[in-house]
């Protein structure tokens, strides 16, 4: 069903939205929710600004399905407007969602009406699955955020550090394949249930019904998705067919269902990767773990690239190190540290060091930014992957990959001619300067929002425009380091995106007016920044207004 994107903004009054306990989010004061909005008919995110401590503690603690009655702005998610920007618009259009909600008044009504036996079932399979991501968060770390991720697909916010550690050594295609630990759960359920003297027959029944409820269970993300259509196509036609649907073709009919329920999907890395790398898996059962583990490196780099700009030196060697480690320690311990909890503390402590690893590894200088490539490139280093399954002399294809990857690397890191960016950033300035050749990069003030969020319950978590915007686009055209910073004066709207552009992208000098480097302000966001007291150099000029 095609969902109106409404492209005024549109004021609605006492509108009912219908909300499972585990599709909200509260972030400092910010309640984040997907809903289906009746009167709309539709599906929407939404936004509302808590006012009062008791009245985040009142939200926090829904935990079963609610309408919630609101004043709201409403209008269309807004594409991109920098280049290589998260395009949020379509990573939404992904989730069938094309308007947001702007909530001005908000109060929480009874519970959802019932709407019949299966949609009564689905929602008490929300309402487990909120009481099982409260019981996982209460597992002591990282226990807790691996067993939240890997097994209900829940990002949780005190595991984003992990997860950018993880996401650095490019190794995200691990979880792009989470959906691997159904093969261990399928496994226990036959196990149980032929130890209880069921026959194979209704033990495959019983799975046909369980899988659905769990890839709600599960979040519904795309890995998962994949996973449990996959296995319950192969079940169900190996009951009807002597012989059922093999692995690839039970993905290739998932992919295509997917793509026919949602063509956005293609856009997003974690399905790209997820689809990708199964079929990979699948087509090279006989390979050893260093061969298999080049392999999936060698079909994921592009993508990486594609997605985030960056490739690390190690990610060959620790995805190949690490694939044995996910498969045979880490989904195990998330298994039996959740389902045991005489045995947490030691599931605990094997993910604790497991992690631990990561983090030191991630610390590595090993992180080459690269830069995006054209995506006529991506698809043909794809395709000189696929052409090392079929052809005899690989020789030409290797030399290939390593020219084409050495001129684009150059192509992007080289610019021919001097450019000038203006970057919308929403609130305040912000302006690149590049030399051709990135003979010098000066970047002139870095925005920031300015937040009147005083008390610590009020505190967000959520990635700066310094992040999504600024150093997004310096790292998209290949640009590691800036040459000169100017600040020109010190208000947040200026200066505010300084810290967190300075720890994913190096800055050599900062230039500020004579007396601002002394403000309080300044230092206070100097500590947060990657930088130092001898990096900053006053300047006697007019403050700039």
């Amino acid at each position: 069903m095609q969902q109106k994107a409404f492209k005024d903004k549109v004021e609605i009054t006492k509108n009912e939205i219908i909300l499972e306990p585990d599709e909200f989010q509260i972030d400092g004061d910010l309640l984040k929710l997907s809903g289906f909005w009746i009167e709309g008919n539709q599906k929407i995110q939404a936004y509302y600004n808590i006012g009062t401590k008791n009245e985040k503690k009142h939200l926090s603690k829904i935990d079963t399905i609610k309408t919630l009655v609101v004043t709201a702005n409403v209008e269309q998610i807004l594409p991109p407007t920098n280049e290589n920007q998260f395009d949020y618009r379509t990573f939404m259009r992904g989730k069938k969602i094309v308007n947001t909600a702007q909530i001005s008044k908000l109060e929480v009504g009874d519970e959802a009406p019932h709407q019949g036996a299966i949609a009564d079932l689905i929602a008490a399979t929300h309402g487990l699955r909120k009481r099982i991501l409260n019981y996982f968060a209460a597992l002591p770390a990282p226990l807790n955020g691996y067993s939240q991720i890997l097994l209900l697909g829940y990002y949780s916010q005190n595991f984003s550090t992990q997860l950018e550690q993880i996401n650095k050594l490019g190794l995200l295609h691990l979880f792009s394949l989470s959906g691997m630990h159904i093969f261990y759960i399928l496994s226990a359920i036959r196990f149980v249930l032929g130890y209880m003297h069921i026959t194979r027959e209704t033990c495959e029944d019983l799975i046909l019904i369980i899988l659905p409820f769990y890839a709600i269970l599960g979040g519904l993300s795309s890995s998962l998705i994949r996973a449990v259509m996959m296995s319950w196509l192969m079940i169900l036609s190996s009951k009807f067919f002597d012989n059922g649907l093999d692995g690839v073709e039970a993905e290739a009919v998932v992919l295509l269902l997917n793509l026919l329920y949602s063509p956005e999907l293609v856009h997003s890395m974690g399905a790209q990767l997820s689809y990708l790398l199964t079929f990979v898996l699948m087509m090279s059962k006989k390979m050893n773990v260093w061969q298999l583990g080049l392999k999936m490196n060698g079909y994921s780099v592009p993508l990486i690239l594609w997605h985030t700009f960056r490739w690390n030196m190690l990610t060959t060697v620790t995805s190949i190190l690490i694939i044995p480690v996910f498969e045979w320690i880490i989904i195990p311990s998330v298994l039996l540290g959740v389902l045991f909890p005489q045995l947490s503390f030691l599931c605990n402590e094997i993910l604790f060091w497991i992690a631990k690893g990561i983090e030191v590894t991630a610390k590595l200088p090993s992180n080459i930014v690269f830069g995006k490539p054209p995506l006529a490139i991506v698809i043909f280093w794809l395709g000189l992957m696929f052409a090392l399954e079929v052809v005899k002399s690989k020789k030409k294809i290797y030399f290939w990959k390593f020219v084409s990857y050495l001129l684009v690397g150059i192509m992007i890191k080289m610019p021919l001619h001097d450019e000038i960016v203006f970057l919308d950033i929403g609130q305040g300035d912000c302006t690149l300067i590049r030399r051709r050749f990135n003979r010098e990069i000066t970047l002139i003030d870095t925005g920031g929002k300015i937040s009147f969020q005083n008390k610590q319950w009020q505190k967000r978590h959520s990635k700066e425009n310094g992040e999504t915007v600024v150093a997004n686009y310096l790292l998209s055209k290949g640009v590691s380091k800036v040459n000169w910073l100017f600040l020109t004066h010190q208000d947040t709207d200026h200066v505010g995106n300084f810290p967190v552009i300075s720890r994913l992208v190096k800055i050599e000098k900062i230039l500020v007016p004579s007396g601002m480097e002394k403000t309080a302000s300044f230092e206070r966001r100097l500590l947060l920044s990657a930088n130092k007291k001898q990096d900053v150099v006053p300047i006697s000029t007019e403050k700039v207004e």
